[in-house]
């Protein structure tokens, strides 16, 4: 008996606690996680609900079995023995329901917690790199006023800043040609950019804060679908972060790729760098000189320093152009602005925490 208990009680855990990252569609579809999500929100929902049946089957089983020691002692040729032994049995089986039984209401409870729930089903480390090293590493695109310093980088500024002195870079070796304007900013994005004739909106995640987003809010876990709005801004398209996020369920490059159909903008399938990212690298340089923006979802470096330049966890943003060998990002957090292509590819994505890092070409 004991030996069956301690089977089921291990099958019970594996059913609540494994996390298959599967979402049941009208096909089943394997999916990685933008954040370095412990759990998806769709396997938190399938463990509770393998806990709700075995709730309600632990005491069907029961009585089955109560049943069935009530009938033996019927049937029996010597009832009096059969009873004292089916009353053992009995007991046993009692008791074993009744902890199966608690250990999987208290463990529903747990997951239905808010704070719990939200702690397995996202990484609160999406939205922006934090920490000394990464707030030296911030280089943004935006300069500040032309009379005051011309060449003096600004760093971000805060959620309240509204405008952006206009000024135009010179133009020097840009992929796509033309020069980068960037302007003020507006409800719900900090400035524009305007590079390789797209005038993009930089959409702030935080700006969002109080709007739900997959089991947290928009600030923890809102980077795709900020990322989708400031792309559809290039496209002319009147689409914000809350709107973006009605599109899709969780961050995944499948779900931004679907957020993005939804708003007639093609882009290609999920692509994953490997090796030494030289395929990865030629693909994104080549695609951002013909005036086409690239999504890319990069993580906390384990061979770059500093690590956390763009996330400590998982991190989408928009590059919009190359300029003089750097990038102009925009970037839904308040992390770094600016790299190479080489560096993000294979020290962001490629040697970064978790597999599936990789980008979409926006084709529109």
């Amino acid at each position: 008996m004991k030996k069956k208990l301690v089977v089921f009680l291990i099958l019970f855990l594996v059913l609540s606690f494994f996390s298959f990252d599967v979402v049941f569609a009208e096909e089943i579809t394997f999916i990685e996680s933008s954040c370095d999500a412990l759990f998806t929100p769709q396997a938190l929902n399938l463990s509770k609900r393998v806990l709700g049946w075995i709730q309600m089957l632990a005491p069907i089983a029961l009585i089955v079995f109560l049943t069935i020691d009530f009938g033996s002692i019927v049937i029996s040729t010597n009832p009096d023995e059969q009873s004292k032994k089916a009353v053992g049995r009995g007991a046993k089986r009692i008791i074993a329901t009744i902890c199966i039984f608690l250990i999987a209401v208290f463990v529903r409870i747990l997951l239905s917690t808010t704070g719990f729930s939200g702690f397995l089903a996202h990484d609160p480390m999406c939205s922006e790199a934090t920490g000394t090293e990464a707030a030296e590493a911030v280089t943004v695109v935006i300069p500040e006023p032309a009379i005051e310093s011309p060449t003096k980088p600004q760093l971000p500024g805060k959620p309240g800043q509204t405008s952006v002195p206009q000024i135009v870079v010179p133009n020097g070796n840009s992929s796509s040609g033309g020069n980068v304007t960037t302007g003020g900013g507006g409800s719900g994005y900090s400035h524009t950019v305007t590079f390789g004739g797209k005038k993009y909106k930089i959409y702030k995640q935080c700006k969002y804060t109080k709007y739900k987003f997959w089991d947290g809010n928009m600030c923890d876990s809102g980077c795709g679908p900020t990322s989708v709005a400031i792309v559809a801004s290039g496209y002319g398209l009147n689409v914000d972060p809350v709107a973006a996020s009605k599109k899709m369920s969780y961050g995944s490059l499948e779900q931004v790729k679907k957020a993005l159909t939804a708003f007639g903008i093609n882009a290609s399938s999920p692509k994953i760098p490997s090796g030494k990212g030289t395929v990865a690298i030629n693909d994104i340089r080549s695609h951002l000189a013909k005036g086409k923006p690239v999504i890319v979802l990069v993580g906390k470096s384990k061979t770059a320093s500093p690590a956390a330049l763009y996330t400590k966890g998982g991190h989408f943003m928009v590059l919009l152009g190359e300029q003089n060998g750097k990038l102009i990002i925009g970037n839904p957090s308040g992390s770094s602005s600016t790299g190479t292509i080489e560096n993000m590819v294979q020290h962001y994505m490629i040697n970064a925490t978790r597999s599936s890092r990789g980008y979409l070409l926006i084709q529109s």
